[in-house]
């Protein structure tokens, strides 16, 4: 039993001896390896020292130096140029555009002035062609009509309204208000229309119209027409105030009444008699011109019923009318509104 104890002591000493053996042949062969492989380099690196001179080796330390600069340089310079360029592309585009916009800008206003000229004409137009219409519309044509009334006016042979064409003007202005000073007041004065379709204030120019708007509007009304007399002519010096307070009155208007038509009636001229010694009334052509102007801007329908005035159809302080003038004011407003 001993003898086996110590046979088998001996194995495992021998066998132990082995694995000692394998485990540093093994780490031998590893230095070994990286031994040769720092050896190699060692030796290039030496052979290459060896053939130059320690001047030559700073040299071309300083070459590959500079060639490494210079290729950073070039680099760095190319990138700088790339970036103008795409910079310069973004300001000749947003120069372009920027010119683009202003040419779209100076079109469109050229268009807008265009369209509003267009669309002033056609107003023009719709309204001639609405005024024949209504004419033709009693079997007469509207020139014919007005043809015929100057010569009742001349000859003093206007006759009142009928039954019938007073039933019409009544119904015709059912849903209207007239607004303006005593020339307004004159309709319900002389019993065209019932005071509930008047809205007026005596002496009143344009300004104080306008504090009277509320009144107007409080009524609701479909049809607004507007007449006044030479209170302006008197009261605004410069004509340019006239335009800035009665362009106001119309914007109020629809503004306060959404969806109103609004007609105005031209200003009359004094008498002669009161324009020779009234020299602020006889500007009332030029206020008349200015007040056409305006309605065309503004979208607003202009009647002139100028050449219905005659002298004799004055009232004595030569600025009102009588009844003969409101005859065929109301004749005239029929044939050119009855369709509409």
């Amino acid at each position: 039993m001993r003898k086996y104890t110590r046979l088998l002591r001996i194995a495992l000493s021998i066998l132990g001896s082995f694995l000692l053996a394998f485990v540093v042949l093994g780490l031998i062969f590893t230095f070994r390896i990286k031994k040769s492989t720092v050896t190699a380099e060692a030796k290039s690196l030496v052979e290459n020292l060896g053939t130059k001179s320690e001047l030559d080796v700073a040299s071309e330390l300083a070459a590959l130096q500079q060639t490494e600069a210079q290729t950073q340089a070039a680099r760095l310079e190319q990138a700088e140029t790339q970036d103008l360029l795409q910079n310069e592309g973004q300001t000749q585009e947003s120069v372009q555009g920027t010119e683009q916009t202003q040419v779209d800008l100076a079109q469109g206003e050229t268009t807008a002035e265009a369209a509003n000229s267009v669309q002033a004409r056609v107003q023009d137009q719709n309204q001639e062609q609405a005024q024949t219409e209504n004419g033709q519309e009693n079997g007469t044509s509207l020139d014919a009509m007005i043809a015929q009334w100057n010569e009742e006016l001349d000859a003093d042979t206007v006759t009142n309204l009928t039954d019938e064409e007073q039933v019409a003007v009544r119904t015709l202005f059912a849903n209207t208000i007239f607004f303006g000073d005593s020339m307004t007041q004159a309709i319900g004065e002389y019993g065209f229309l019932d005071m509930t379709n008047i809205v007026y204030q005596r002496s009143a120019t344009i300004d104080v119209l306008i504090t009277k708007i509320p009144e107007v509007a409080a009524t609701l009304p479909k049809q607004v027409v507007i007449f006044t007399g030479l209170n302006d002519c008197n009261h605004y010096t410069d004509i340019a105030d006239y335009r800035r307070d009665y362009v106001t009155m119309l914007q109020q208007l629809k503004t306060s009444i959404p969806g109103v038509k609004i007609i105005v009636s031209s200003l009359l001229s004094p008498s002669d008699a009161l324009g020779q010694v009234r020299a602020d009334l006889v500007r009332a052509p030029q206020f008349d011109q200015e007040l056409r102007s305006i309605c065309q801007e503004n979208d607003v329908t202009y009647v002139d019923s100028t050449w219905i005035v005659r002298q004799k159809n004055y009232l004595d302080d030569g600025i009102h009318m009588n009844r003969t003038f409101y005859r065929v004011w109301f004749r005239y407003l029929k044939a050119l509104l009855g369709n509409q």
